[in-house]
């Protein structure tokens, strides 16, 4: 695969020591601004209406960093794509994006902090598109999406064989961004609040939750830590599974053993692994009623002053 480094310009890329976003330089075979040089520069004359954006497995393990160089390639290509087709394309059109589905081997699934930091870095930060940061860009969930258990692939199962439903999550996604059908639920439950009490954490879903609500396929997926664990997010050995002890349509309670009010819990995550679904032996627990997953996240008690 390649780097989003092969996909932007020398002049915005720079040498990785300077300017807004330095940091190590990823390319195919050595060769970072390839892919801008010969497929990307050259279409700037024709006018588009956006962007379908698969990309971040050679990047694992950035967030900060992905993020900024993201967002730089974002406005080169719309500025470029502006003046090279005269105005005639919206130099501020949108992006769609497929968040990093699982790429191990579907029989040997593995705790993976990269997995989950580059999944936030597709998305600034916020786990989800669109945001305050990258409002015209929508995202498509697909870290439920593994392939079959026994699969093989060349050079490793990158690649999600089913399409199908990748599309169908970017289609509804671009009807309401987009197209601007608001009433369409093109998202799945994203967390808008979260309470910490003594053992327990209570979840508000918003956006997701607006036509059918929660529909919770199993209790797997959550993990909590104690109120120490914010300085290590992604030690696996401070974090506990944690069950699902109550919900309603737009709620989530979870408690995990050991946790009362003298040993509170700190923070709590969510489909933190590569492969979460198969990591945990069966499939994740948070979907609304159409269908559609919860994305992945860490809240942390002390940030979010509860």
């Amino acid at each position: 695969g390649t780097g989003i480094e092969d996909w932007i310009s020398r002049e915005t890329l720079g040498d990785g020591k300077s300017g807004p976003c330095p940091g190590p330089i990823v390319g195919t075979m050595g060769l970072p601004t390839q892919q801008y040089n010969a497929q990307i520069r050259p279409l700037m004359n024709m006018t588009i209406k956006g962007v379908i954006w698969y990309q971040g497995e050679s990047n694992k393990g950035q967030n900060e960093l992905y993020s900024c160089r993201f967002g730089r390639l974002m406005s080169e290509w719309r500025r470029q794509w502006s003046i090279g087709t005269g105005g005639g394309t919206d130099a501020e059109f949108p992006f769609g994006i497929v968040q990093v589905g699982p790429s191990s081997e579907p029989n040997s699934p593995v705790p993976s902090a990269a997995t989950f930091l580059i999944r936030m870095g597709q998305t600034a930060g916020y786990g989800y598109a669109p945001n305050i940061v990258w409002p015209k860009v929508f995202m498509a969930t697909a870290l439920d999406l593994a392939n079959p258990p026994g699969t093989k692939c060349f050079m490793g199962c990158v690649h999600i064989f089913n399409k199908q439903a990748v599309a169908h999550r970017l289609v509804l996604a671009a009807r309401s961004v987009v197209y601007g059908e608001m009433s369409l639920v093109y998202s799945g439950p994203r967390v808008e609040h979260v309470r910490f009490g003594g053992g327990s954490v209570t979840l508000t879903y918003g956006v997701g939750t607006e036509g059918k609500g929660l529909a919770l396929r199993s209790g797997y997926g959550f993990e909590v830590c104690g109120a120490d664990c914010n300085a290590t997010a992604s030690d696996p050995a401070v974090w506990r599974p944690a069950a699902v002890a109550a919900s309603t349509r737009n709620t989530i309670t979870i408690t995990s053993p050991g946790f009362s009010s003298s040993n509170t819990i700190g923070a709590v995550r969510y489909a933190f692994d590569e492969m979460p679904s198969l990591f945990y032996g069966t499939q994740l627990a948070v979907y609304n009623g159409e269908g559609l997953p919860a994305t992945p996240g860490v809240y942390f008690r002390e940030k979010l002053g509860a």
